[in-house]
């Protein structure tokens, strides 16, 4: 079994430099076409029966101009980023060899500085300026924040073997829930807090199993997908609770005060909530990036109530206070709460894709000594890995398998 293994630069592959010498840049770009993105083949020496890893050559081609140079973002490289070779007529390509199973965001930069690396190459990696999208490959996912007025697209690469996306639509079967919005005027966050229910399907006087979804943006709010996964839980129907905030700054603060997002949480929401359906008893916590810090501490300070905790790539380099400009090992105070005396919850789901720290070190490493420490602490744990990288699609496919796996016991 493949771990943690970095995509590497094998220049060109044999086909595509066959198809360059034969064709020049047109059979290059026709190769990229008829792959719709990526040319992906099994690399060499591969057995057939079981393919290990694929080269993956990227393709850009710019109708723009002729860029000096083209640079390559992806967290599966080593450093995430690479620079690729001019072919002719303003087309650049590279090669790498992944390990199957792989989903990566990626995208391209037209002439990146010469020197680029540390907190520059983070920040461009990040930047919506200069990049470019690949215009043969019709599959990307996309950042969102409305609040930041920030909308951000990546191409997305998925190989073969890859972790089963969520359908984007209806499946067979599924009933249509609805949302419901009510507002909670909390007295310990000091402001008014607008969450979103999610009802399944039907009416029931059973009680409802809930899930608290502290999400990083937006990526669990989904209708199909939330019909779609209470379609495949067993048990009691699933009522979701989920924050839709204008302010991207105003979530983080308050997933940041600490004590004050637990006690609004457990005072003054679960309150409402039971006032307005049947509920079971316990619930659990689910989060993503930023949220995932905040479900990790919420199942610390209440696990009587969540003792349920799905933690998904949990941007664990974020501090206390959720400062974005002055991230550190975060981790640390989680290790330090949970193996210094705070309760544990019976059962946990962790998932961190091998790619997440490609600029922000400390989630897939972080995630994976809270799920040992966790098991020490008496936690029946799942931990769960790939090559994967931070984003929605990832974040929905781990997400629903940990659900499952949570309420397989009832």
């Amino acid at each position: 079994m493949i771990r943690r293994v970095w995509g590497i630069s094998v220049g060109l592959s044999e086909t595509v430099r066959q198809a360059h010498a034969d064709g020049g840049t047109a059979a290059v770009l026709g190769l990229a076409r008829a792959s719709r993105g990526p040319v992906v083949e099994p690399a060499p020496g591969s057995p057939d029966c079981d393919v290990i890893f694929y080269d993956v050559t990227f393709v850009l081609a710019d109708p723009r101009g002729a860029p000096r140079q083209v640079a390559l973002f992806c967290p599966a490289l080593p450093s995430g980023f690479a620079r690729l070779t001019a072919v002719g007529d303003g087309v650049f390509a590279g090669t790498f060899r992944l390990p199957r199973a792989s989903r990566v965001p990626y995208h391209f930069c037209l002439d990146p500085p010469d020197e680029l690396e540390g907190a520059a190459l983070a920040e461009l990696a990040r930047s919506p300026a200069g990049r470019r999208l690949d215009r043969m490959n019709p599959s990307f996912v996309q950042v969102h924040i409305r609040g930041l007025r920030l909308r951000i697209l990546h191409s997305l690469l998925t190989l073969p073997g890859a972790r089963p996306a969520p359908a984007a639509r209806h499946v067979p079967g599924a009933g249509r829930g609805s949302f419901e919005e009510l507002t909670v005027n909390s007295r310990a966050l000091g402001r008014a807090k607008k969450a979103v229910l999610y009802r399944p399907a039907g009416t029931t006087a059973a009680p409802h199993q809930v899930v608290v979804m502290l999400q990083g943006n937006e990526e669990w709010h989904d209708i199909a997908f939330l019909d779609n996964l209470a379609a495949s839980m067993r048990g009691a129907p699933l009522l979701a609770v989920l924050f839709s905030e204008h302010s991207f700054t105003a979530k983080l603060r308050d997933f940041g005060s600490g004590t004050g997002h637990t006690r609004f949480i457990v005072d003054e929401l679960w309150p409402e909530l039971t006032r307005r359906v049947p509920v079971r008893a316990e619930a659990a916590v689910a989060g993503f990036s930023a949220g995932g810090v905040a479900a990790a501490t919420l199942a610390a300070e209440e696990p009587g109530l969540f003792p349920r905790l799905a933690l998904i790539s949990a941007a664990l380099q974020l501090n206390g206070s959720m400062d974005v400009r002055r991230a550190g090992d975060g981790s640390a105070g989680l290790l330090g709460r949970f193996g210094n005396g705070d309760r544990a919850p019976q059962r946990a789901y962790l998932a961190a894709g091998w790619y997440e720290d490609a600029w922000d070190a400390g989630i897939h490493d972080g995630t994976s000594a809270l799920a040992q420490l966790l098991g020490q602490r008496g936690t029946t744990v799942r931990f769960d890995s790939g090559p994967t990288g931070h984003d929605t699609i990832s974040a929905r496919a781990y997400l629903a398998d940990g659900l499952g796996w949570l309420f397989a016991s009832g």
